[in-house]
């Protein structure tokens, strides 16, 4: 019996075409891109465990497990909250999904990969905080929603975890897989004006 290889799709494959669109002139406003091949695990903690959180951070490689409100580390492996003493570990392609992760916390806690279930878009640019905006009730001025600063919310209606990524003028969306569609959608309609440029994925 011959085996058959299955090949990772994203969600965007239908709608995602790289270059400009909208406003044609001067530079874009935005620029975005999908994340793909990210390793999206979400560690859901039992019962209070003093010693669980820094065990997590040291698995995952970053410094100490987030506050509420913050993510720890950067593109290639972070952690994030995602609910009362529930973290969503993000790593690279190349680091897996940490299966061992369920196995050192098994009894502790679920550790649920999510890889395929969700999409993750990132935004930069000059006029990346005034898109946003037009779909979000979070102030995202920098002096309250900062670098690394990490939050559960809606954008364009659609349920979000937005995070401000370290530098300037830069974030991320992370949804459901299923909501992928109407988000890009929105996004890059909220961007026609100010001109978007979508670049090829990584």
């Amino acid at each position: 019996m011959n085996s058959i290889a299955i090949e990772r799709r994203s969600a965007l494959a239908g709608v995602y075409h790289v270059g400009r669109h909208g406003h044609a002139q001067g530079e874009p406003g935005i620029r975005v891109r999908e994340r793909r091949g990210l390793s999206i695990v979400q560690v859901a903690a039992f019962a209070h465990d003093t010693a669980l959180p820094a065990e997590i951070a040291t698995r995952v490689g970053v410094d100490a497990i987030p506050s509420a409100g913050h993510v720890v580390g950067d593109e290639a492996r972070s952690i994030r909250p995602a609910g009362p003493r529930t973290w969503l570990v993000v790593l690279g392609a190349k680091d897996g999904a940490l299966p061992e992760l369920a196995v050192a916390l098994a009894g502790r806690a679920v550790v649920t990969d999510l890889s395929h279930a969700r999409t993750a878009i990132a935004i930069k640019g000059p006029a990346a905080r005034d898109v946003l905006a037009q779909g979000t009730s979070i102030d995202l001025h920098p002096g309250v929603f900062g670098a690394n600063a990490c939050v559960q919310t809606r954008c364009g209606h659609i349920g979000v975890t937005l995070t401000r990524l370290a530098g300037d003028d830069a974030y991320e969306l992370m949804c459901y897989r299923g909501y992928a569609v109407s988000l890009w959608e929105w996004l890059l309609a909220a961007g026609r004006s100010v001109g978007v440029e979508v670049l090829s994925r990584k």
